[in-house]
């Protein structure tokens, strides 16, 4: 069975009370293309058209439910590709790998911080080993929450031979591609590999290896059971996104992935994919709980400006243009080399004041009150379809949520 966006709208608006459920019920398709698809659907007659009104108003009139950072970690960055999972997610992954390892086998986490927390209070820190990068500050903070665990870096998995794994990549083919081949290398023959990746209805931009073609890039894997859904935390960078493109209501737990279990079944290993190339960014102190990435190469000489962009994908042109970008979602555009380098060495002077701007806007309200698009659209319009995403998504034989 196949299905757009706009069949799924179509289908769960009026068994929705609320835009937050509703949205949390499309297959992991971006809000703000939920909120097009009801204005559509406004236009229509019957029932579908009362729903679709009642949802679509409701998704500016309630209130962003903004969650805590995970305790103990550094907050999400939108660069870092870092979404987490909802609350239970990690524990129910954590069990599942028991299951597969026993009490003593290695268990190989990569690209999940808060599996690694759950795995302290689950008294496994022992059998864990945590794929890290060297740097980075979210590894960082993990080798010192929990030390009882090994920490190796991706090119030092080969050989683990650990019976059981689990990795959740950026969505992006050339991010996610050389994390996985590297997390498939520290798998043992005959362990299980799961491998988070995009909903069905999530943007086309979003990388389709880590849940399509993992078997391509890794020949000795081999697809073996169910393939679960699984629920992620809104962050605060996306929260604030949406608000910005005019969503007040966000849910807290909307965004959902698929997670799908390998075997390793061979052992002819293919040439390592590079690792994705150092774009320039580089993180600094912030005298606030937001993280600061800046990049000098950006500065344009030009008078600073400071916006909340409405976007997280990494097609929108700001991820061209910016040199600045924090935690919250906020962006400078411009600004001068000599400015963007006495902020990364923490220098007084007049960047200090491009700071306090930054912060400042990080602390503001960003909703906007969106332009309902309803009176916009001509009746010839109906059989729109989501334009950000796949048009057509088969669903797989087997799905739960976890």
């Amino acid at each position: 069975m196949k299905a757009s966006l706009l069949d799924v709208v179509r289908e769960q608006a009026i068994r929705s009370s609320n835009f937050r459920l509703l949205s949390s019920r499309c297959l992991g398709a971006w809000p703000v293309s939920v909120l097009e698809c009801l204005e559509r659907l406004a236009l229509e007659s019957g029932p579908v058209q009362k729903a679709a009104i009642r949802l679509a108003d409701d998704a500016q009139e309630g209130f962003a439910e903004e969650l805590s950072p995970v305790e103990g970690l550094p907050a999400e960055h939108p660069l870092d590709g870092d979404w987490r999972f909802a609350p239970g997610v990690p524990e129910t992954i954590l069990r599942r790998l028991r299951d597969v390892a026993g009490n003593s086998g290695r268990i190989l986490l990569a690209c999940v911080p808060t599996l690694v927390l759950a795995a302290a209070r689950l008294r496994m820190s022992h059998q864990i080993v945590v794929a890290v990068r060297n740097g980075d500050p979210v590894s960082e903070a993990l080798r010192g929450l929990v030390p009882g665990s090994l920490y190796l870096d991706f090119d030092e998995l080969g050989g683990l031979g650990a019976s059981a794994g689990v990795i959740d990549p950026p969505w992006y083919n050339d991010v996610a591609a050389p994390l996985a081949q590297r997390v498939c290398a520290g798998i043992r023959e005959g362990g299980i590999l799961l491998v988070c990746g995009p909903d069905l209805l999530t943007a086309a931009s979003s990388a389709r290896a880590p849940i399509g073609n993992v078997t391509d890039l890794y020949p000795g894997l081999a697809p073996v059971g169910r393939t679960s859904r699984v629920r992620y935390r809104t962050p605060l960078f996306e929260s604030r996104a949406l608000q910005a493109a005019g969503i007040r209501n966000v849910p807290a737990f909307w965004r959902t992935g698929l997670l799908r279990p390998f075997v390793r079944s061979g052992t002819s290993d293919p040439a390592m994919l590079p690792l994705a190339p150092d774009s320039g960014w580089v993180e600094v102190p912030s005298q606030s709980a937001s993280r600061l990435w800046l990049r000098a190469s950006m500065a344009e000489g030009k008078k600073a400006r400071i916006v909340v962009t409405d976007s997280v994908s990494r097609t929108s042109p700001l991820r061209v243009t910016a040199s600045a970008w924090t935690s919250s979602n906020t962006v400078m555009i411009g600004g001068t080399v000599d400015e963007i380098r006495k902020i990364a060495l923490g220098q007084a002077g007049s960047a200090s004041g491009l700071v306090g701007k930054i912060e400042e806007s990080d602390a503001k309200p960003c909703w906007r009150r969106r332009v309902s698009q309803r009176m916009k659209l001509a009746p010839s319009e109906h059989g729109w379809d989501n334009s950000d995403g796949p048009r057509e998504s088969g669903g797989p034989a087997v799905l739960s949520e976890i």
